[in-house]
């Protein structure tokens, strides 16, 4: 399972992001970050419906997404849940 990030860099990380970002560092779990005004992070925000950021994404290991949260960020402990760690 993997944690997808979406953000607009031009907007930057946020207060409430970094917080969970934070808390997903302090709890071991490992999270990637996507600019999506970028056009490979754009294609990829594109293929999971994603319209607005930030945006935090589970996905199986094949791409295939398990949850998404956008309009409003997530807590980790919801992120653990459905990283199954929960």
């Amino acid at each position: 399972m993997q944690i997808k990030v979406f953000f607009k860099a031009s907007v930057g990380i946020t207060e409430e992001l970094q917080l969970l970002l934070d808390q997903l560092t302090e709890s071991g779990m490992e999270y990637s970050l996507f600019d999506v005004e970028e056009s490979e992070a754009a294609a990829s925000a594109e293929a999971l419906d994603i319209v607005d950021t930030p945006a935090v994404v589970v996905t199986r290991a094949d791409g295939a997404p398990v949850h998404i949260w956008q309009h409003s960020l997530p807590q980790a402990s919801q992120v653990g849940m459905a990283l199954g760690r929960i």
